[in-house]
């Protein structure tokens, strides 16, 4: 074959992959929105279960998430036998392949955010260490300086658990990062980033905060499940370096953290906005911490509506579970005001209710995409205003800084 006769047929096939990609996203397009859930769903939580040594699996043998519901500090209880999934396009061999996993880490200090994505999303790896500068909120995004590993070299995520292993790293030449769990209980979290000048030596006091633990069917076949904890208002003290500064976090300065650690088999279409802050409210002197979300779990529609989602908010480390949440923005202009309000149909909690807005300064978008494969995040950082009445304690916000994630991702 000569060598025209091969430039042309490379050329012919990229026409065609490209014709192909363009009717692909034509097609699937109308499924990168997001969906709600359906309102007055009753907030069901998981079962006690018996007394054990074991973990015991969330899945059937047959591959079905055997549980539906959230609760707190529950989660290194349960076995999460990924291997053991299954659905209509991989058999239990090579379900490993639609296995996502995740350690979303950040920590808010007076003068920087540090934000962590730790990932395990075969065929990648992707963990970065992204500094965002405060001084300035409006260039909060264009501010930020990022290190980002190799795609291929992936950190040593629990990938049966939601739980913290003793010692969590990636390391990649000179850089590194690592969560060891410390005799007192505390999680230690060294960073170094040489590239972005970045030093750090943090300790984490978890143990002390109530989290989110929850199991989701996300079909109605319980094929396809999420596995998540939340735990926010974490108190971190140490030290970190950056620009050739070192800034101290002490008690007074109330350095606080958060992480979102998910194991999951989703459905291809996969949207939904995640919503967050966590601070120290000088007016109350509390540490509090605010959880949105909606758009996951749309396909699982039991008859009985025994649903639930992942709202709720912290206040010192006790996690008070909310109704769920309606959010008003613009998905053509993410930079608009979003509007977030606690439903008022068939509460389960009746006397705890939010009515907040969120002003963006700047959107991150970040993600990775593989022909058919690919996630989209926007990460929109801005500042929080409103309110919150929780069981009689009525919350003043003002300008709190914090996100809104809005992902479009096709597992």
């Amino acid at each position: 074959m000569s060598l025209k006769t091969i430039s042309r047929n490379i050329f012919l096939l990229g026409i065609v992959l490209a014709v192909f990609l363009v009717t692909f996203e034509l097609l699937v397009r109308h499924k990168t929105v997001l969906k709600p859930l359906a309102r007055g769903i009753s907030q069901v939580k998981l079962q006690p279960l018996e007394p054990s040594s074991e973990r015991i699996n969330i899945l059937e043998e047959d591959g079905k998430l055997r549980f539906n519901g959230w609760d707190k500090n529950v989660g290194d209880k349960y076995f999460i036998n990924y291997r053991d999934a299954q659905n209509e396009y991989f058999s239990q061999k090579y379900s490993y392949m639609k296995y996502r996993a995740w350690n979303f880490v950040m920590v808010y200090m007076p003068h920087h955010i540090i934000q962590m994505p730790i990932t395990n999303f075969w065929p990648a790896c992707v963990t970065s260490v992204q500094i965002y500068p405060r001084e300035d909120p409006t260039n909060l995004i264009k501010n930020r300086r990022i290190w980002e590993s190799n795609p291929l070299n992936c950190a040593n995520l629990d990938l049966n658990s939601v739980e913290w292993l003793n010692n969590t790293m990636i390391e990649e030449g000179d850089s590194k990062i690592q969560f060891q769990r410390q005799d007192n209980g505390k999680l230690r979290l060294t960073i170094r980033a040489p590239k972005i000048g970045f030093e750090a030596d943090l300790k984490l006091d978890d143990k002390v905060v109530d989290d989110q633990f929850f199991l989701m069917p996300l079909t109605d076949d319980k094929q396809s499940y999420f596995a998540n904890s939340k735990k926010f208002g974490i108190k971190a003290e140490g030290q970190y370096t950056y620009g050739g500064q070192t800034h101290q976090c002490k008690t007074e300065d109330h350095c606080l953290a958060l992480y979102d650690n998910g194991r999951a088999q989703f459905t291809y279409h996969t949207n939904w906005f995640w919503a967050s802050f966590t601070y120290h409210n000088s007016q109350l002197n509390k540490d509090i911490s605010i959880n949105f979300g909606d758009g996951i779990g749309t396909d699982y529609n039991p008859s009985d509506n025994q649903k639930f989602y992942e709202d709720f908010i912290n206040i010192e480390g006790e996690m008070i579970k909310l109704d769920q949440t309606d959010i008003e923005y613009s998905e053509q202009d993410m930079m608009q005001t979003h509007k977030f309000k606690t439903t008022t149909i068939n509460k389960a909690f009746k006397n705890r209710s939010c009515d907040l807005m969120f002003e963006p300064t700047g959107v991150a978008k970040d993600g990775i995409h593989i022909i058919v494969l690919g996630i989209t995040q926007y990460l929109v950082y801005g500042f929080w205003s409103g309110f919150c009445e929780i069981d009689g304690l009525k919350i003043h916000f003002d300008k709190v800084l914090g996100t809104v994630e809005h992902v479009r991702a096709r597992w």
